[in-house]
């Protein structure tokens, strides 16, 4: 009796022992990427950038910037010499009145957005132009887009600020090729939060979120979708065919403070962009949030590797995992501007220049 309490008392111990020793957190000590700059896009006699808003990375590594301003999508050469702008101002098929975003897939399918017109315009890409292909309307409140390789559309559509909490939920939709409904809830998330300043009058202003609310983190290549909860360090992957979930991947991170007086620094720049005066600050203090969030994008590479990006206490850092969930690398390299596209082994940063003017430059990696 004494050997089996004894040896009973022994194994409790061991295992209080090595349950003690675990971690708190899961380390990310992995090598830093190496990486080497490629190309360097600036204005020049053929092309003056206005106000830069998408970068796609094609296949054969062609740069497609797209220039809000001008309305354009210029395209660059795997070596970043000027092609062509692309992108016909007007109404009529192949035409698109204003643009808001545009999206690129494993085909080299490029997919626009036309605003005013609530109209996807499809082309292929050319090399050298874009190649008009056909278009559909979509009456939808989008956040992001995807056409995939078989023709599929998927839409990433919140629900409208102005709907009651308990009614709110991100969906993901899927449309065919002719821009018919499949299915109007093939995924859906928590929706993203976010609050509402209001004039003197309660009257709603505009509704904002900051980097470190909690929001979801999309971005879609093929049949799937790559999705994170950006105060959650990891990943879901869902399969687009079937809605279902194929791969989680999850970190143990700790919780960072966020400073009072970064709070009050967001909330007085949205009250400044908002145009009303005399607003306090103190009245929208208890709208953020008191820890910082986790994740802030995430980025698709058919290279294999998935990229999510984390915000730490003073940086932000890249981790890299590969497709079965391992975490291989980490970037910790301090970009002034931000990463706007990982494709094909190569990343696309959205800098200014001295002269404050947009300039592109495209990155290189190996792990």
């Amino acid at each position: 009796m004494f050997k089996k309490i004894a040896s009973f008392s022994l194994a409790l111990f061991l295992f209080i022992s090595c349950a003690s020793e675990q971690p708190e957190y899961d380390p990310i000590d992995v090598p830093n990427a190496e990486i080497t700059l490629i190309s360097e896009i600036r204005d020049s006699d053929d092309i003056m950038f206005g106000n830069i808003t998408n970068i796609e990375i094609t296949s054969n590594h062609h740069i497609l910037a797209g220039d809000f301003t001008r309305n354009r999508i210029h395209i660059f050469d795997e070596h970043g010499d000027f092609v062509h702008s692309a992108i016909k101002d007007g109404r009529g098929p192949g035409e698109v009145q204003r643009f808001m975003d545009f999206r690129v897939n494993s085909e080299n399918q490029l997919m626009v957005y036309d605003v005013p017109l609530k109209r996807f315009v499809v082309f292929n890409f050319t090399g050298s132009d874009l190649e008009y292909k056909n278009e559909f309307l979509a009456d939808y409140f989008i956040r992001i887009f995807h056409l995939a390789s078989d023709g599929s559309v998927f839409l990433n559509v919140p629900t409208s600020p102005a709907t009651q909490d308990e009614e709110r939920i991100d969906r993901v939709l899927r449309l065919n090729q002719q821009g018919e409904l499949i299915n109007d809830e093939l995924l859906t998330f928590p929706p993203s939060e976010q609050f509402t300043i209001s004039n003197h009058g309660g009257m709603s202003i505009m509704t904002v979120s900051s980097p470190h609310h909690a929001t979801n983190v999309i971005d879609f290549w093929d049949n799937r979708l790559f999705y994170s909860r950006s105060t959650e360090t990891g990943f879901t992957v869902f399969d687009l065919d079937t809605g279902d979930q194929i791969q989680q991947v999850s970190l143990r991170r700790p919780d960072i403070p966020l400073p009072q007086e970064e709070r009050r620094e967001f909330i007085q720049n949205m009250i400044l962009a908002s145009g009303v005066e005399g607003l306090s600050a103190s009245r929208y203090m208890a709208e953020m949030p008191e820890i910082k969030g986790k994740v802030s994008a995430i980025h698709y590479d058919p290279k294999g590797y998935i990229w999510l990006q984390t915000i730490g206490d003073e940086k932000r850092t890249w981790l890299i995992f590969s497709e079965d969930g391992q975490l291989r690398a980490r970037l910790d390299h301090d970009f002034d501007g931000n990463i706007m596209s990982i494709r094909y082994g190569r990343f696309a940063v959205l800098e200014r220049d001295e002269f404050d003017v947009p300039m592109i430059q495209v990155y290189e990696y190996e792990l």
